[in-house]
Order: structure tokens, then sequence, then C-alpha cells
């Protein structure tokens, strides 16, 4: 099943509530028919939502099918009315009157077979299934099927994964598998939307083969060729992940329904949505990150309860919601600057304790540097500051994209606590006002980095 929710789709959503509420109730007699086991919502002679298990009854006056709401995986049969001349029923899916296009198939079965005259295969007939097993007539013109995956004919596209596949070794030709990753914040119009399927749910294990020129596959885990992006974290491996220290990239719903995930060791600046991590009990950050934003629970779910929480000491925005009741937050007092939306924090401790979480301190940064300035000398900027007692060091940065205030580039590092001052190139600055200075002490050997202080250079 796939689950699509935007500001959009809440009102959609809940406006179908009442509606079923209504029609359930006996009030209106039109626009729904529901059997014993599957429900239909019938918009016109419009097909437009599909729950429910068992048979699917499709009636005369059906002509077209949009499906906005779909929970096909438990549909065992289909049915046409006598009278209907536009859909025709093949090895249990619903095609096009011509077998062209199949709209629907009855994932609720262990196999499917194909029509050999299908050419194109709508995208509620991809969701999750019970198959085991797909067959599709070697003589067909647009797909293919090897190890019971079904491809386009060419093989670089995923058209229908088995959901009881456990294990999944992937052509060298295969190029898109849109069909079972996962998708968050995707859609340019509403900042708020989430896709996230089930499709390959009983996936443990993810290979490649050696000759795939967009993918590789490390400890069962899915990555771009070059290893910079998590593409694809299995839905049924079990036990500890660590992210690779390559990885710069990765989609928010990477980790959604990772069911059997036990710890998590998380190395980018990166919002996580991690509904359906059930067994999910720890999560680390490492050093270096200095954005942490989780969501454990959203949309209501209750499943994930972590219970301990691991910051960074580079830490400066951080938002933690919903990771379930008695977590404990392990970070360093004295260090954080904002919440995800740019309000102040006071302190690490106060903002997880605001939120309902325990804290425990592994050690206190130093205070904010203070006296600290900035002076444009020609093709340099001088920067000053005043000496901190107890700090080891400084650490001076800017923030290119204000957009991202939490990807800082750092411009010099600066070690001992009696130097006062440096040169940075001016160029280096691409344009920026803004500096910030933090002085650092290093806990049990890593450097905890205080609290940031602006600089306007002048």
């Amino acid at each position: 099943m796939k689950y699509f929710f935007t500001k959009k789709h809440f009102s959609v959503f809940f406006g179908s509530i009442l509606l079923a509420l209504i029609f359930g109730c006996g009030l209106y007699n039109g626009g729904i028919k529901a059997s014993a086991e599957v429900t239909t919502e019938v918009l016109g002679n419009t097909l437009t939502e599909v729950s429910g298990s068992g048979t699917l009854n499709v009636a005369e006056n059906i002509e077209d099918i949009k499906l906005n709401v779909s929970e096909t995986s438990e549909i065992t049969d289909i049915c046409v009315a006598d009278g209907n001349k536009n859909f025709k029923v093949y090895e249990g899916g619903l095609y096009s009157a011509d077998y062209s296009t199949l709209y629907l198939v009855s994932a609720g079965n262990d196999t499917l077979k194909l029509h050999p005259d299908v050419k194109k295969i709508c995208d509620d007939s991809r969701e999750k299934n019970h198959f085991v097993s797909i067959e599709c007539d070697a003589s067909n013109e647009s797909f293919c099927v090897e190890n019971n995956v079904l491809y386009n004919k060419d093989k670089t596209e995923i058209i229908i994964f088995p959901s009881k596949m456990t294990e999944y070794t992937m052509p060298e030709t295969v190029s898109d598998i849109s069909v079972i990753t996962n998708e968050f914040c995707n859609d340019s119009e509403d900042e708020m939307f989430v896709r996230y399927n089930n499709v390959a749910s009983n996936l443990e294990k993810i290979d490649v083969h050696s000759g795939n020129k967009k993918y590789v596959a490390i400890d069962g885990v899915l990555y771009n060729k070059s290893k910079t992006e998590l593409v694809l974290y299995p839905e049924s491996r079990n036990g500890v992940y660590v992210m690779p220290k390559s990885v710069k990239k990765a989609d928010s719903a990477v980790f959604c329904s990772a069911r059997k995930l036990t710890q998590l060791t998380i190395s980018i600046n990166k919002t996580f949505v991690l509904n359906g991590c059930t067994s999910l009990k720890k999560v680390k950050y490492t050093e270096g990150v200095n954005g942490v934003k989780i969501y454990g629970n959203l949309f209501g779910e209750t499943g994930t309860k972590i219970d301990r929480i691991y910051l960074p000491s580079t830490i400066r925005y951080i938002e933690i919601i919903n990771v379930g009741k008695g977590a404990t937050v392990y970070g360093y007092q004295n260090t954080g600057d904002y919440e995800y939306d740019l309000s102040p924090i006071a302190d690490i401790k106060k903002y997880v304790i605001s939120r309902g979480y325990k804290f425990k301190n592994l050690g206190t940064a130093p205070t904010k540097v203070k006296s600290a300035k900035a002076t444009i000398k020609g093709s340099n900027v001088k920067v000053n500051w005043k000496s901190l007692s107890g700090a080891k060091g400084y650490k001076i940065s800017f923030v290119p994209d204000k957009k991202y205030r939490f990807n800082e580039v750092v411009l010099k590092q600066i070690s001992g606590v009696k130097k006062t001052s440096c040169t940075i190139k001016k160029s280096k600055l691409k344009g920026k006002k803004k500096i910030y200075i933090r002085a650092y002490k290093v806990i049990n050997g890593i450097k905890v980095y205080g609290k940031a202080v602006e600089i306007t250079c002048k």
C-alpha cells in the first residue's frame, strides 16, 4: 500500500471518512457499493476508491478507473458485470476490453499471470501484493520476467515486484527501481508530502550484478555506484545499520517500515521519518553532524518507540518529534542553537525536557566567545576575539545558504586558547557578510563545541 499525505490530502481523507459514515448508515444509496468484503467508491461512472479483501465487483456502468485511494493487497478475485463493455478479466487481472491496459490485479493471490497483449500497467497494479511468482509470455512486446520480477522489455525498470520475495539480485541493466523505494517532501506544490510503500515488505537483502552502472549493494543495502547516496534499506533487514561515511544523501523516508532495524547510526544532516521502525531502540549521530531532525511517528502512528538517542557535540539545529514516551536523549549541555524553525533554544537539555524526554549529560561545552569582531582589510578579513578560559581552541565558519543553516562551511580551526585572532581570505566567504565563531574543549577525546556567536564583517 502506498500512503499519500499532504495538506490537501488530509481534507480529502477526512471527507472520505464522513462520506463513509453517511453511506454506511444508509443516509445515501448511491456512489458506494459495499459487498461483504470489498468496498468501492464511484463518482459518476468512474471508480475512484477500492479497499478491503475478497472479490472486487465492477458494475455495468463503470467506464473509467482513476483511484485516489487504494488498498488492493487483499483482493483475491475480480468480476466484471456482463453488461460492461469497457473491461475484461484475465487470470484475476482487470484489463481494458482489448487487454492492452492492466488496471488492477488480484494482489491477494500468490501468482500473477499477464495477458500476452498487455502494453500498459497502471500504478495501482504495482502496489503491495502476495505474489510469489509472476508469469509473462515471451511474446509480450512490452514486458518480461526474470526470477519472478516483472520488468519493462529492455529490463531497465522494475514494473511489479513480488512482495513475498526476501532476497533480490538486481540485473546489470536495471536503473529505475522507484516502485520499491520511498519518498518524502517530493511535491513542489505542497511542503508536506509523504509517499512510502510496502511493496518490498519482506525484503531482507539486496544484491546487484557487478556490471550494473548505477547501483551497488553493501551488506544487503543498496547505494548508488559511488556510494554517496543511500538508495534503499530493506524493510526486513535485521539488526544494526551504520551509515557509511561516504554517504552524503538519502531520502527522508528511506528507513520507513524497517521493522527489524534495532540500532541506527546517522552521519548526515537530514530529516528522517522513522514510521514503522518497531524494533528500533537506539539512534546515534556521528560527530560532525550539526542538524538533527527525526520524526518517530508521523500522522498518528505509534509503533516506533526509541529508548536512546545520542546527539553529537557539533549539533546546532534540533527537532525530535514523537519518538516514543520514556526516551532518553544523551547530549552535551551548552550546545545547540536553534530548533529547525530557527527559534532559538537556551540549551539542549532544556529543549529535550520540554519535549517530554529524559536527558543525560555527557559533558558541558564552553560558553560563548566574547568581544568577537571581523574587520575587512583589502582581500582579507581579520577576526579578533577575547581568550575564553577553559577552551582548547576555536572554529570559525559561515553558512552558504540561509535555508540550510546547518550546512556550515569551516573557514578556520584554531588550536590553543591563547590565540585570539586569525586572518581569512575574503574570497572564501563567497560574498557573505556574516561568520560564526565558537569555542571547543575536549571531553573523552571528542571536540565539544559551544554555542555560536554571529559576527558581521565590516
